[in-house]
């Protein structure tokens, strides 16, 4: 195994460093490219149209935007930044609602999808809980979303089904939702134990991450795989063997998983390298990363 590795990390090393190779980063860096440039300043420049237009129409912002930066009040300064933050937001959310890509022009099934993903999942999040949260009393949802000026409507629970109009029903209904709340406090505190609690002081301090003294070692995340690793693995030990073949195979996955991103990361060291060795003498500098 350990020799079928080292020839897979020769051959990486190889192909990565070949013309082949460089030629697809260079159609890619080419497209790259039109999209950091051209489509990069169309963007840009439909934004600033869409915010010029909600600026328009926002007569108070307006007289804001008329008076120096000196002029304005801290208050109103902070006015403007919440303004200018929320028509970004807007602009972005809508987007990804209008928006279809092609990966989401077909269903699972193989049938045409006309509904941006995104979208879909707001909608489904809201008609799967919206009626429920109404009938156990819960008005939160309905209050916040009246402070943005919306209103959603639903069919009643009673209307599904007389049965909902029980009041022991809708009782032991509200207090499974209350008790779901309690427990689900007690596991978050209990997984965050196992990050917070078991990991730095129970983990040999030389076996931590630290980007200064041990980068080779594990984060806590890291640590959480393995704990969950470990949990099945005991438990297994206390099932059937077709349990524990599974737990087995889970361990070995993740085994294999970490070996292959540690030859990924190896592989991409190597291209790294290679594209410094290549442009170092013909540029003076560091080449300046891309900020989205």
């Amino acid at each position: 195994m350990q020799t079928e590795n080292i020839e897979l990390e020769n051959e990486h090393q190889k192909l990565i460093r070949s013309e082949e190779f460089d030629q697809a980063l260079l159609k890619g860096s080419d497209i790259k490219s039109e999209i950091s440039g051209t489509m990069k300043q169309r963007s840009k420049n439909n934004y600033e149209r869409f915010y010029e237009m909600m600026l328009v129409c926002n007569s108070e912002m307006q007289s804001i935007c008329d008076k120096r930066k000196k002029d304005r009040t801290d208050e109103e300064s902070n006015r403007l930044k919440k303004f200018i933050k929320e028509t970004k937001t807007q602009y972005k959310l809508a987007r990804d609602m209008m928006f279809l890509s092609e990966d989401d022009k077909l269903n699972d099934d193989g049938t045409t999808n006309t509904v941006p993903k995104k979208l879909m999942q707001l909608v489904e999040k809201i008609s799967l809980v919206h009626a429920l949260l109404k009938y156990v009393g819960y008005n939160v949802l309905d209050k916040e979303l009246l402070k943005r000026g919306i209103m959603v409507a639903s069919e009643s629970f009673e209307n599904k089904s007389e049965a909902f109009e029980n009041e022991q029903i809708k009782n032991d209904i509200t207090e499974t939702l209350t008790e779901s709340c309690k427990i689900q406090g007690e596991i978050e505190s209990a997984e965050r134990s196992i990050r917070e609690d078991v990991f730095p002081n129970m983990v040999p301090v030389d076996l931590q991450f630290d980007k200064n003294t041990n980068p080779g070692g594990i984060r806590d995340s890291d640590f959480k795989k393995l704990v969950e690793v470990k949990f099945k693995l005991v438990k297994s030990e206390q099932a059937d063997v077709e349990a524990q073949e599974k737990a087995s195979e889970k361990a070995f996955d993740e085994a294999e998983k970490k070996t292959f991103e540690i030859q990924r990361n190896k592989t991409m060291r190597a291209g790294l390298i290679a594209l410094g060795a290549e442009s170092s003498p013909k540029t003076d500098g560091e080449v300046e990363s891309e900020n989205e």
